[in-house]
């Protein structure tokens, strides 16, 4: 495990203190990894929705820079480079210690372009958090460059374990997972309302629609992610019973194009993805 430098004040800092840099923040401290003493989040306002998780602020940056282990960046893409660039020094890394590591949580920004001039030498991990780790139960795809050590890694695992999954993939395909894990939220909310306005269209209230609809999906996520072996046609093949009512119901699926539908959302949202990526080159 890192051993952050005894000179260190902080474990952890943002650079940003947005929905999703809170959302990681009250997941860590909900789950007992950090407490407030152990974090300082940099912001340009006070920043409300953080208000309620009582860590340390400030409007400094370098200061997270100079005092944190583990610096997380969580503010807009359009304003990265403006920030790093503020922080830039002689140094061949950003950080003055070999432990410290920079976590960029920004769509469109490549390791490459995270680098504040062309020697430097700063660890960066990349990762694209998604909105369920609100419930501890996040996605975290990554990529790492060169400079990246087994040490940061555990470091950082260690943490982001407690609210959500790390899944390392090549940058090359962190825009692929990105469509499935974090705009995948999105589709998953539309088919929990789909199903909720079918069960009230057939005199169901509507408030066990929606608890049957979203314990459903849980339910289903949870099986199938505890058997990573299971194939999930094997999950949908265990529930339709010969000339039952379940395989009448994946038949009128397939007859409009669910599964095609999914697949042509993941394919939008990766289009997207590369012209945010060749936005960000120009």
């Amino acid at each position: 495990i890192l051993l952050l430098n005894s000179g260190m004040k902080y474990r952890t800092g943002f650079i940003g203190g947005g929905a999703m840099a809170g959302a990681i923040i009250g997941g860590l401290l909900s789950s007992g990894c950090l407490n407030q003493s152990e974090i300082l989040v940099s912001t340009p306002t006070r920043a409300s929705r953080l208000e309620e998780y009582d860590v340390d602020k400030t409007s400094d940056n370098a200061l997270v820079i100079s005092d944190c282990g583990i610096v997380f960046v969580a503010c807009k893409p359009k304003d990265v480079d403006a920030v790093l660039s503020s922080l830039v020094s002689n140094r061949q890394s950003l950080f003055a210690e070999p432990e410290q590591v920079l976590v960029s949580l920004c769509a469109g920004k490549t390791l490459r372009q995270l680098k504040v001039n062309e020697t430097d030498r700063t660890p960066i991990i990349r990762i694209m958090p998604n909105i369920p780790v609100h419930s501890k139960a996040g996605a975290f795809p990554y990529c790492c460059n060169e400079w990246v050590g087994d040490g940061h890694l555990a470091e950082l695992s260690r943490m982001l374990s407690q609210i959500g999954v790390m899944i390392p993939v090549t940058e090359a395909n962190l825009n692929a997972a990105t469509s499935i894990s974090g705009c995948g939220p999105a589709y998953m909310a539309q088919a929990v309302e789909a199903l909720a306005d079918a069960g009230v269209q057939h005199g169901l209230p509507r408030p066990a629609a929606y608890q049957l609809a979203t314990a459903t999906l849980l339910g289903s996520g949870k099986y199938l992610h505890e058997r990573p072996e299971m194939h999930p046609a094997c999950l949908k093949d265990a529930v339709c019973s010969p000339g039952g009512a379940t395989i009448e119901g994946v038949i009128a699926l397939e007859k409009s194009g669910f599964r095609a539908s999914l697949m042509a959302a993941v394919t939008a949202t990766m289009h997207k993805l590369e012209l945010m990526d060749m936005d960000s080159e120009k």
